[in-house]
């Protein structure tokens, strides 16, 4: 079985500083090649020739079957790259689409809509329970799976550092920007927890390897949908680095196996949050006791090593 991976977006080399924030897809795809015998890339990143390639070959699967080889399988994750001939590609090829953000409300639905109806997939592999039933309410096309959210368990992990910092709630929220729309409420969390008197609180954003250490000195990260129910990928990676999470409420959380009080703790509105973090930094043993129930629930489950274990399965099971 020959697999051809697509663009990720824009691959961002290393992981110090400087680096742009896309490591979730970035650290799946590498989990992607140590699972699969027989698999090459094409996109931004991969291919140290492809800046070099007219955008008819940049953008057209057939040329990178020509130069690489046919594939049994194409699995193109969440970018929404038009790819010229995607619909043409031979039908014994299998294509598999890990979705991203597909629900209404999303500034880029529309598009993301019209992308899934020319690609016509025949997998599409959800990682939110919401995208899965936008996916049906919208009659696309393909066999539908759920496959959560990972993590690398190699990077977002306990590094045993001090807890320095109580309270952290670092999102990417700009003034006037798309994250400020769709997660209001963060930006209020955010204005609440510097309100508190004698907390050290971080609020500000971090790349990656600052971003793990971060998690790792904190006593308490925040974590916030707002409207979106749904699990989002930080949730994990919170979790899977020790420390103890406290996020928004949704139902997805207890329909994927999450208990609340035993793996992390749900908030319902700002009082309520405020007075949970109060208690739990007041409440030592019982804030670690959730956290460390909560790494051991993500690291045997969620991690990326699990989700393309099940994409795999899916794939085999797909196979034409």
């Amino acid at each position: 079985m020959r697999i051809l991976v697509l663009e990720f977006q824009r691959r961002y080399f290393g992981r110090g500083k400087g680096y742009k924030g896309f490591w979730s897809e970035e650290l799946f795809r590498e989990e992607i090649a140590r699972q699969f015998d027989d698999v090459y890339f094409h996109g931004w990143g991969y291919d140290p020739d492809w800046l070099n390639l007219i955008d008819e070959q940049r953008m057209s699967i057939n040329y990178a079957f020509e130069r690489y080889g046919r594939a049994d399988v194409i699995i193109s994750p969440y970018s929404m790259k038009w790819y010229t001939d995607y619909s043409d590609i031979d039908k014994n090829v299998l294509k598999v689409h890990t979705a991203g953000d597909f629900y209404v409300g999303n500034k880029k639905f529309r598009r993301y809509w019209k992308y899934l109806t020319y690609a016509d997939h025949d997998v599409i592999c959800s990682p939110t329970l919401l995208a899965l039933d936008t996916l049906d309410k919208y009659n696309i096309r393909g066999k539908k799976y759920f496959l959560p959210w990972g993590f690398d368990s190699y990077y977002h992990r306990n590094l045993s550092l001090p807890k320095s910092i109580d309270v952290s709630a670092f999102y990417n929220v700009k003034p006037l920007g798309h994250a400020l729309t769709v997660y209001p409420f963060r930006i209020k969390i955010q204005e609440m927890l510097h309100k508190m008197d004698g907390l050290v609180v971080e609020t500000r954003k971090h790349n990656f390897q600052d971003y793990v250490e971060k998690i790792n000195q904190s006593k308490i990260f925040i974590n916030c949908n707002a409207g979106y129910k749904f699990v989002n990928p930080r949730v994990n990676e919170v979790m899977s680095c020790g420390t103890f999470l406290l996020t928004d409420r949704n139902d997805e959380f207890q329909q994927i196996g999450y208990e609340d009080g035993k793996h992390l703790v749900l908030f319902d509105n700002l009082d309520d949050l405020k007075d949970k973090i109060l208690y739990y930094l007041e409440n030592e043993d019982e804030r670690e006791e959730i956290a460390a129930n909560g790494m051991d629930f993500v690291r045997s489950n969620f991690s990326n090593r699990h989700r393309v274990k099940r994409l795999k399965e899916i794939i085999e099971g797909n196979l034409k």
